[in-house]
């Protein structure tokens, strides 16, 4: 019998978008999916029965287990939340093992940059959909417009998970994502460049300065987009560029008003609470009097009772006078848990994922305007859009490493590098009907 000389992938975290990864990377490589959670790998073992898929459950928070899969691993898939991202990466460092994840680089991250570069090692983050295939489509244009002669003069590019139907509920709104990390955008604060001047949104008024995009959907503003004029090439030409969120409309002013009732807040719950005693100062009134949840918001938010914003908490369940569960310590997980409760897909259900960039090039000959988009449906059998757009990148790139073709590129990394987004793209577009349409005009 020959030797089985094929790769071996671990991925860490057996979430919402850890199937397309799987299902990809086991067609030519060994696979030890790893999680705590038995569910979700009982899950995903079902749906993806092959013989190079290894589940093990695990608690990725054990420092012993990371180095002990990392250390037999050729390479290596975080699909943890993003704050556990950073001990993965010093095992992969300590043990010279690449690793690839779907998430933003932070400060923990950045920080093993020179221990990683000095190890040989290739730390590839921002590799999913946003961020991820939005750096990848905008560097490819990038590029080409530089190659042209040209200056990238404005950029905008807009991103968003959505249900295909927005009257599913009264929110337009269904997990694809954690949504956790959903609810944690309104903290964000953000940065953003037009017309030449830097423009800063602090902490938590992000969703005060929301925006229309077409007659359904708005925009957020989202993070800091001015790091990344340098990580594009973009400094010295571009004069706006901007970076936000795209949801539909509604979504905004019901997060902001959250912000407001206090519902977003992670410091600790002092004592058993109900859901209605989450609101913002109606413990305080209702010592003097019995206060109605719905009529105490309503009043403190100055709008009516039968607001839209108003019916989208009392639909979540936010006025119910039950009891938030024992382990639930904050405001915004009990949220969380309201959340994954009533906005999970049904049966039939499906997903889609917008992304949009907006660019004015300049040439000597005059301006041109570069619209491109990509549209994706999910299918209710076929998984949904976001793990699509997340998972596979996330795989092709795993797979890129594998075969050796990124040896030479060390340290944290985004894929910016025309070796790394362009065979991505390039499969995405003709294996998966994942493509952008553009279209140029004169400006």
């Amino acid at each position: 019998m020959s030797e089985d000389k094929r790769k071996k992938v671990v991925i860490f975290g057996a979430g919402m978008i850890a199937d397309p990864a799987v299902d990809e990377l086991v067609q030519k490589y060994h696979v030890a999916l790893v999680d705590a959670n038995h569910g979700s790998l009982e899950a995903t073992e079902k749906k993806i029965a092959h013989p190079n898929l290894q589940i093990y459950q695990r608690d990725a928070a054990d420092h012993n287990v990371l180095a002990g899969f990392i250390q037999d691993a050729d390479v290596i898939i975080s699909l943890l939340p993003a704050t556990m991202h950073g001990a993965v990466a010093e095992h992969c460092v300590s043990l010279r093992k690449p690793l690839v994840t779907a998430s933003y680089v932070n400060p923990q991250m950045q920080a093993l940059e020179t221990r990683a570069k000095e190890a040989g090692v290739l730390l590839l983050n921002e590799c999913g959909l946003d961020p991820g295939i939005d750096h990848m489509s905008a560097m490819k244009l990038f590029d080409d417009i530089h190659a042209r002669g040209g200056k990238v003069k404005s950029f905008e590019s807009y991103c968003g998970g959505l249900p295909s139907n927005s009257e599913n509920n009264p929110w337009s709104y269904q997990l694809s994502w954690s949504p956790r990390g959903v609810l944690l955008a309104a903290k964000n604060p953000a940065k953003f460049l037009r017309d030449g001047k830097q423009i800063e949104l602090a902490e938590g008024t992000v969703f005060r300065q929301s925006f229309e995009i077409g007659c359904t959907l708005e925009g957020y503003y989202n993070r800091d987009s001015v790091s990344y004029i340098n990580t594009y090439g973009l400094q010295g030409e571009v004069e706006t560029f901007i970076r936000g969120t795209i949801r539909y409309k509604g979504w905004s002013e019901t997060l902001e008003a959250m912000t407001r009732l206090d519902l977003l807040e992670t410091k600790k719950i002092e004592g058993r609470k109900s859901y209605a005693a989450l609101l913002k100062g109606l413990e305080t009134d209702r010592e003097k009097e019995y206060v109605d949840a719905k009529a105490y918001a309503a009043a403190y938010l100055g709008i009516r009772e039968d607001a839209a914003i108003i019916r989208k908490l009392e639909w979540l369940g936010i006025f119910s006078e039950d009891s938030i569960p024992e382990n639930t310590t904050t405001a915004l997980d009990a949220v969380v848990g309201l959340m994954i409760e009533k906005m999970q897909y049904e049966a039939g259900q499906t997903d889609l994922v917008l992304l949009q960039h907006r660019i004015i090039a300049e040439y000597e000959t005059g301006k041109e305007k570069i619209d491109s988009s990509l549209v994706y449906q999910g299918t209710p059998y076929g998984g949904s859009a976001m793990a699509q757009t997340v998972g596979l990148p996330v795989a092709y790139a795993a797979g890129l490493i594998a075969e050796g073709k990124l040896n030479d590129i060390v340290g944290v990394q985004i894929p910016t590098i025309p070796r790394i987004y362009a065979p991505i793209l390039e499969r995405l577009d003709a294996e998966k009907g994942i493509g952008f349409k553009e279209k140029t005009s004169k400006v």
